[in-house]
């Protein structure tokens, strides 16, 4: 990066004011999604297990266990954010993706 080029800014969009209740509450009411998150961490390590040997053995990525991935990947971003208080919005506990979610494309 040059002189002349701007610098990226990332803007994380979170509230200013935080209620008095929520840092009480919110690790309360992140412990069914630790649980969940628990469950979709050991499926996406078997899952990156096969997709690398699919992988190395065709030489193409699998679109269903890449889905996988990304499904806990956007899972576990949903429900750390609410912990941690990037978000006042209790995380959904589905695989929905809305228009604002970040959507990953499947290389190859």
């Amino acid at each position: 990066m040059d002189a002349t080029t701007p610098a990226k800014m990332y803007v994380v969009d979170s509230p200013y004011e935080v209620a008095r209740w929520r840092p009480l509450v919110h690790w309360v009411l992140y412990i069914p999604h630790a649980i969940i998150q628990q469950a979709l961490r050991s499926l996406a390590a078997a899952a990156f297990f096969v997709y690398w040997v699919f992988f190395v053995f065709t030489g193409r990525p699998n679109p269903g266990l890449y889905g996988v991935l990304a499904m806990y990947e956007r899972y576990s971003q949903r429900a750390d954010s609410f912990l941690v208080g990037f978000s006042e919005r209790y995380p959904p506990s589905g695989n929905d993706v809305k228009p604002q979610d970040i959507k990953i494309a499947v290389p190859g």
